[in-house]
């Protein structure tokens, strides 16, 4: 598309050209999934105005997933040509001659603010819902068989979690910065009994500032954290906390399907990778026993990065 027909697009002169009549036409219910896509993927406010850069940049990687390529590459040699996707967005607006509320999408922030309305909307509405949740089968499935010692669950949520390991005999250290999602899981394990509830040791602690102690932990979890920074960052970090011969466990969501190619809805997150923690763990301090790519358990919802390392010193 050439700058000509953008400008055909916004002078009103133009409006009734039968090739920009046409390209509307199909145009059209791509774009109303577009500007959707901003809001339904995203979750953000309806605001006056367009998308950010990241906003279109996310909007269409969502399209790509539900259109296919080879339908997304039709409807952007017909609207969306590289570099102007912006002024395409803007012309298609205006030329259609109605006001559209456009989502303005700021830096997607899982800050401690976002989880603690989060967790204290969840908990006030869905205590029971969350309380009968299971603890993570990636866990369980892994951490079965280790001799209990010292363990660190890092970004613990509700805690579900933290109790099975105490439960099976762990000293846990429990970190979030969550307070609701800490006071449900500390009355979850008195609830549970004493003997859980007294090898607990509940932080409120943001995981991007704290630090453990090196070399204290015979397991360290940190499942689905949504990560502040780099990958490869956290992944050091927690693992300076694990003992030699201790466990480090991490799962991450995956933004991307590997089996389809479509787009999850830990798209617009930053989790733990395979790629990440392999690239993180110095090969000659840790044995690698699982680094792979896990289908989770309802279809259609994506996979899971499963990475398990032992220290070796």
């Amino acid at each position: 598309m050439r700058w000509s027909r953008v400008r055909q697009l916004v002078d009103p002169r133009e409006a009734h050209h039968p090739a920009i009549v046409d390209m509307r036409s199909r145009a059209r219910h791509t774009m109303e999934q577009f500007v959707d896509s901003l809001g339904t993927f995203l979750k953000l406010p309806i605001e006056e105005g367009l998308s950010s850069e990241d906003a279109v940049v996310r909007a269409m990687a969502l399209l790509d997933a539900r259109l296919g390529k080879r339908r997304l590459a039709a409807f952007r040699a017909d609207l969306l040509a590289t570099g102007i996707e912006r002024a395409c967005l803007r012309a298609w607006l205006d030329g259609e001659g109605f006001r559209v509320n456009a989502l303005v999408m700021t830096k997607s922030k899982f800050d401690r603010d976002f989880w603690e309305q989060l967790w204290s909307k969840t908990l006030r509405e869905h205590a029971g819902k969350v309380a009968r949740r299971p603890p993570n089968a990636h866990l369980t499935a892994e951490a079965a068989n280790l001799p209990p010692g010292r363990a660190l669950d890092a970004g613990c949520g509700h805690g579900a979690d933290t109790i099975w390991l105490a439960a099976h005999g762990w000293q846990v250290a429990a970190v979030d910065f969550s307070a609701a999602a800490l006071a449900h899981g500390r009355s979850m394990a008195e609830a549970a009994g004493a003997d859980v509830a007294e090898r607990i040791d509940w932080i409120e602690s943001d995981l991007a500032t704290w630090t453990a102690e090196p070399g204290q932990y015979d397991l360290v979890v940190c499942l689905y954290v949504h990560v502040a920074g780099a990958v490869e960052d956290m992944v050091r970090r927690m693992a300076n906390g694990v003992a030699p011969g201790g466990t480090l466990f991490l799962v991450g969501h995956r933004p991307i399907d590997p089996s389809t190619g479509a787009a999850t809805a830990a798209a617009s997150q930053v989790h733990v990778s395979v790629e990440g923690a392999v690239a993180a763990l110095d090969s000659n301090v840790w044995e690698l026993l699982v680094a792979e790519e896990r289908p989770r358990a309802v279809a259609g919802t994506g996979v899971d990065a499963a990475i398990r390392a032992r220290r070796r010193t």
